[in-house]
């Protein structure tokens, strides 16, 4: 329940056991006597922090850790693409296979970071044309040669700079320290007011009277925005307006977003210095729908089990599902390949079938340190069975609260089961360590809402570090090797939109396979 998820991130303390049954009478202004509980759940620190922004819980929280993790344009702008109505990428009818491939060109693995990655690309093009940079490509050819809407895009950036401004009301950064990547700064702000409200309009063509396949009805010409902010998802149907434009050829951005001074600035180092860690946006991404999680058991399997047990396939809509394999090709596809992670936004249920919407691949580090809600540690010498019947025989109320704790404030033990379905496999000593960094992350998020302007120890923010980087870095590794056995996808343009992100057998034009073996730790399966 909604109650049951704010108590586990810690948000409001329960209310005790029994406390239901101690209640007063109080008469109301109808003169009728009113049923008062005495004692009802209270607001955290946390939970008042959330209270105060303009998003759901755990997207607030997902921006807490990004100040945390010194990474808050990277928290704002993820939250801008996941909270976004509708989707910066568009597909005209026939065109699906050349947009997905286009998403590929900047992400490969997820659905929200090609946004991410679009919306960060199309930013450094603004930056060029503003004397930041050398232009290559205008920023407006370069967003329609790819599917994209520059409208929207700017839609992200403004949300961005709007949800930075939240974390300086709310007293997480400093205003200060927070400057230097502003859309006012470039001239754009009068812009992108007047091409907010000149963004396309429906028109009365016969592309936009085309048949909706997915949900078996036809679009009315001006209905657009209406069915496509009411798919499942949240971004909106496929079937959409084609952004008019010609091809300039394919060229990279080739410089970070941020002039070299402001790294030389200590405080807005602070709050930026891994914003370019790309595990640590699957991490955010994970934080932000923690119990939206799906294991495949084998990479050439379609199906994958979710928390609500139903098994589920990724939609065709996203850039990770699988091609479809023509009659008599079943007996080419490569078995090899051990389970596989996805983070997904939501799941649609059509004819007794699960569907994923954006879809990410990702580690099971990312699920163990950011990952799911409800934890249950295991003690030394004793089963989680054996635990829960010595607790439940004791006191059935501390039984029924213990799945009420703030995870992060308990006792420090290694986690035994996440969500009540995924179970950590690994060896001791890693499962003590990342249930260490695990509840350590938890503590500091609570250190942070009651002193927002205070620093961490040196000790809490050196293990932040470390995770940002020399932990989830090892994670990359492990995902090429996942998509190395994977069937091949179609990346357009050639090698990509992004430099240096193109790897693994798995995309077409490139042959590198990632080696090495991955860490232990790793959770093979759920219950």
């Amino acid at each position: 329940s909604a109650l049951q998820e704010l108590v586990q991130l810690g948000a409001i303390a329960p209310a005790p056991p029994g406390a239901e049954k101690a209640t007063k009478k109080e008469r109301g202004e109808d003169g009728k006597d009113k049923i008062i509980p005495s004692q009802m759940e209270r607001l955290l620190p946390l939970g008042e922090t959330l209270s105060k922004m303009p998003l759901s819980p755990c997207l607030g929280r997902m921006l807490i850790l990004g100040v945390l993790f010194q990474c808050v344009d990277t928290a704002c702008l993820l939250a801008a693409v996941i909270s976004a109505a509708r989707r910066p990428f568009v597909c005209p009818p026939g065109k699906r296979k050349e947009s997905l491939a286009y998403q590929r060109g900047f992400e490969p693995t997820s659905d929200l970071l090609a946004v991410f990655a679009a919306a960060e690309a199309f930013e450094a093009k603004l930056k060029g044309i503003s004397g930041y940079g050398e232009d290559h490509e205008h920023a407006e050819q370069f967003a329609l040669s790819r599917f994209l809407v520059p409208q929207r895009l700017r839609a992200l950036l403004r949300t961005r700079d709007s949800l930075r401004d939240e974390l300086v009301r709310a007293k997480l950064i400093e205003r200060s320290s927070s400057k230097g990547n502003d859309w006012a700064m470039w001239g754009y702000a009068a812009e992108a007011e007047s091409t907010e409200e000149t963004e396309e309009k429906p028109k009365t063509s016969e592309n936009e009277a085309t048949a909706d396949a997915e949900n078996g009805g036809e679009k009315v010409p001006g209905d657009e925005v209406e069915l496509d902010d009411g798919d499942v998802g949240g971004w909106g149907a496929w079937e959409d307006d084609a952004p008019a434009a010609g091809n300039d050829g394919w060229n990279y951005w080739d410089s970070w977003w941020d002039d070299w001074k402001q790294w030389q600035d200590e405080g807005w180092w602070s709050l930026h210095a891994h914003d370019g860690e790309l595990e640590m946006r699957k991490a955010l991404l994970v934080a932000a729908s923690p119990v939206n999680v799906a294991m495949r058991r084998r990479p050439c399997l379609a199906k994958h089990r979710t928390p609500t047990g139903l098994e589920a396939i990724i939609a065709p809509q996203s850039l990770n599902a699988q091609p479809r394999v023509g009659k008599g090709g079943g007996k080419d596809v490569d078995r090899r390949g051990g389970p596989s992670w996805w983070a997904y936004g939501s799941m649609q249920i059509s004819n007794k079938q699960g569907f994923l919407r954006t879809t990410t691949l990702v580690d099971p580090y990312h699920i163990f340190l950011f990952g799911g809600l409800g934890v249950e540690h295991r003690k030394d010498g004793e089963t989680r069975e054996e635990e829960a019947e010595e607790v439940e025989e004791e006191d059935p109320d501390s039984a029924e609260m213990q799945n009420f704790q703030t995870e992060g404030t308990e006792e420090l033990a290694p986690v035994s089961m996440i969500d009540e379905w995924i179970e950590p496999q690994g060896s001791e000593d890693t499962l003590w360590l990342l249930s260490a960094l695990r509840a350590e992350i938890r503590r500091c998020i609570h250190l942070k809402v009651l002193d927002p302007t205070g620093d961490l120890s040196e000790t809490s923010q050196w293990l932040l570090d470390e995770i940002a980087t020399t932990i989830l870095r090892t994670c990359t590794r492990r995902q090429e090797r996942v998509l190395s056995n994977l069937p091949q996808q179609l990346i357009m343009p050639p090698g990509g939109s992004v430099p240096n992100r193109m790897g693994g057998k798995g995309i077409k034009g490139d042959s590198h396979k990632g080696k090495g073996k991955g860490g232990k730790g790793s959770k093979g399966g759920g219950k």
